[in-house]
């Protein structure tokens, strides 16, 4: 997924974050909407939009959705 030596800055666009994730920016706006809708991301925490219309640009907080992913994955033996 990312190597060890990538800097992850905080906050990042949709199409900077989403192929550091190996997905596409559709798939992670639709996450957006499912972990939000969940509980799982909060807005301000994990995303935030930046202005008032319906296409602004969403930043991610690349540490904190990394982390999410991470608590989420399944189960290793």
């Amino acid at each position: 997924m990312v190597s060890n030596t990538e800097k992850w800055e905080e906050w990042v666009k949709t199409s900077d974050l989403a192929p550091r994730l190996c997905m596409t920016s559709t798939t992670l706006l639709r996450k957006r909407t499912k972990f939000t809708e969940d509980g799982t991301w909060i807005e301000g925490q994990h995303w935030i939009k930046t202005g008032e219309v319906g296409n602004s640009h969403i930043l991610f907080n690349a540490p904190e959705v990394l982390k999410t992913f991470v608590d989420m994955r399944a189960p290793s033996k």
